[in-house]
């Protein structure tokens, strides 16, 4: 009996010159468009992978930290978000095909065909460090899928404890959902048509320069993946806030300047409440962020401020709308948003000390008595500033301290040993 092998009613895929993608042709700026979704596994393999030691003629240097952070929040955050990539080609290198009925006033639907061997005439616009982000992500999940599958191997062949060999198997199936993910999921890419490099650059300067930035001050309020920033939300929402915080932050500038009439941006207050919980120097890190407590650190910060008002006339008068900021920042060492900060330090240290709440509001009165600006050299309360720290965080004419980490470090180390050591002009 003869056997006859099948036949074969289709080109496999690995052999074919290009890749077709539904497309959406525009014009825009007299320019083609052509506006494509991609599956993520797929970009490197069409678009060049940026090189950091190699800066391009029509684009920027490339940050590698900037794309690892891209690849680590796409890899931990399911619900991960970004914008289309802006890719520029020459006119001669794609096709595009309009399906029958595809035509709709100014927009056409149809067939876009990339071939393979064309990765060298695209040029990335907008979204370098995303796809070098991309390029990372795949090679890490590849690479610690080999790694939990050797060390699984290995357990399994000296005959492990099931537990042993559970956390590997449980570590290969989240990595093979993140590997899943990069097939299922998509980035869109805008295609533009451009022959000329020096148009291509001006793309990019207009891309560039018709962008408005988003402030810190708005990031930190709709950022809720951080548990700072949701704790801000609570008390930015609460009706119940200390008057000090009601109606006086300025929820969409990062800098607060002298004519602003709030006492600080919604970012500063963010750094506040962290500072109330972990201090001027600690930071909030992944387990941090599973464990702690938003409504608690809402609860703490709140309680800061309202001891701040008790203990500190300007921030009194603010709170009942009896002066501004602006009305006093140049006058008072305190209305700096460096200087806020270190107070919560120098609170969260007293608080760790075990020092009550009416003994910090007792101190935070002493300190009330000193905090005029500008600094004076030659004056008592200038002298006491000037030689206060190391690090030299007062200049003379200061209203405000340096804001480098280490100067905001030793003042609040040294603003906290006055309470158990205090000197002359505090200890009135």
């Amino acid at each position: 009996m003869s056997t006859q092998n099948p036949q074969v009613d289709r080109v496999p895929s690995g052999y074919s010159q290009y890749d077709e993608y539904i497309a959406q042709k525009t014009v825009q700026g007299q320019r083609t468009h052509y506006l494509i979704s991609m599956p993520i596994e797929q970009v490197t393999s069409v678009l060049p992978v940026p090189d950091p030691d190699k800066r391009l003629e029509d684009n920027r240097v490339i940050r590698p930290g900037h794309a690892k952070d891209f690849a680590n929040y796409v890899r931990r955050n399911e619900r991960w978000h970004c914008g289309p990539l802006t890719v520029r080609t020459s006119s001669d290198v794609v096709s595009f095909e309009a399906f029958k009925d595809g035509q709709f006033g100014f927009l056409s639907i149809g067939m876009l065909r990339i071939p393979r061997n064309t990765r060298s005439a695209f040029r990335i616009i907008d979204g370098q460090h995303r796809v070098l982000g991309i390029d990372t992500m795949l090679k890490d999940i590849n690479e610690e899928l080999l790694d939990r599958r050797a060390a699984l191997h290995n357990a399994e062949s000296v005959d492990s404890l099931p537990q042993v060999t559970q956390v590997f198997k449980n570590q290969i199936d989240k990595l093979k959902r993140q590997l899943q993910r990069t097939q299922e999921e998509s980035l869109g890419i805008d295609l533009v048509i451009e022959d000329s490099p020096e148009e291509a650059r001006q793309i990019f300067t207009d891309v560039a320069n018709n962008a408005l930035g988003i402030s810190k001050s708005v990031t930190a309020r709709f950022d809720s993946r951080k548990v700072v920033n949701r704790a801000l939300t609570l008390v930015l929402t609460d009706p119940n806030a200390p008057d000090l915080l009601v109606d006086h932050i300025d929820q969409d500038k990062d800098r607060v300047f002298a004519s602003n009439p709030n006492l600080m941006g919604a970012v500063h207050l963010a750094e506040i409440i962290r500072t109330v919980e972990v201090g001027i120097s600690g930071r909030v890190g992944e387990a941090m962020e599973q464990t702690l407590d938003e409504r608690e650190l809402a609860k703490n910060a709140e309680w800061f401020f309202e001891l701040m008002t008790q203990g500190f006339g300007d921030l009194q008068a603010i709170a009942l709308n009896e002066l501004t900021a602006a009305d006093v920042r140049e006058q008072s060492l305190l209305l700096s948003t460096t200087m806020l900060r270190v107070i919560a330090g120098v609170y969260h240290d007293l608080k760790v000390d075990g020092v009550a709440d009416s003994a910090i509001v007792t101190f935070f009165k002493k300190l009330d008595k000193v905090m005029v600006a500008p600094i004076v050299s030659g004056t008592p309360i200038g002298d006491l500033w000037l030689d206060a720290t190391t690090t030299e965080a007062f200049t003379d004419g200061a209203t405000a301290p340096g804001a480098r980490s280490q100067q905001v470090k030793e003042l609040v180390s040294v603003i906290t040993a006055w309470y158990h050591n205090p000197p002359a002009l505090l200890s009135k």
